[in-house]
């Protein structure tokens, strides 16, 4: 189960599938005194990954002032799907920068991949 408070929505990446944004939507923490927050719920399978990033990410933006896109960010997770988790996370930090090399960001650059793994008992 997971909420959305303001943040980007979620990518999930399932082999054999893709990409997907995950459904969801609700204010920013802190705007409010009293927020209620839907809650919505995604089965994460062993081998899914799910990728967390702040507005920083798609907002990144090069010399054109073109911005670096969540659909951008989604074609890479396909491309380097064949790598373990912090190796996807290295190549899209990779591909960040040289997206905005010599151009100052206005905002923070956050971005976590997690990879589900099967539980042994």
């Amino acid at each position: 189960n997971y909420v959305i408070a303001g943040q980007e929505r979620p990518l999930l990446y399932r082999p054999g599938q893709g990409v997907k944004t995950l459904m969801g939507k609700g204010r920013f923490l802190g705007m409010l005194d009293e927020l209620t927050l839907a809650e919505y719920h995604t089965d994460l399978l062993p081998g899914d990954r799910l990728v967390l990033f702040s507005d920083g990410v798609p907002d990144a933006i090069n010399l054109q002032g073109e911005q670096f896109g969540t659909g951008r960010l989604g074609i890479l997770l396909n491309q380097f799907a064949h790598l373990p988790a912090d190796g996807v996370l290295d190549k899209i930090n990779e591909r960040l920068q040289d997206w905005s090399k010599h151009v100052d960001q206005f905002d923070d650059i956050t971005l976590v991949v997690a990879e589900m793994r099967e539980v042994e008992l």
